[in-house]
């Protein structure tokens, strides 16, 4: 199982995370097309690879290309 988080934007502010605060000391960026796509090669050759999460610390639904 792999947990990719391919963008640092949310729009929530849960009190384990506060995120607006955060936000303001930290770089917000998407993560490269590229990247990704590696990223995805590689676990495409992976034999034991089962599942992929696209959630981390982030809202996966805020990353237009997510679909």
């Amino acid at each position: 199982m792999v947990q990719i988080q391919t963008h640092s934007y949310c729009q929530g502010s849960c009190a384990i995370f506060p995120y607006p605060e955060v936000s303001q000391r930290l770089d917000q960026s998407l993560m490269d097309e590229g990247l990704f796509a590696g990223i995805a090669d590689e676990l495409a050759a992976e034999s034991l690879f089962s599942s992929l999460i696209l959630h981390l610390q982030n809202e996966p639904l805020m990353d237009g290309k997510i679909f």
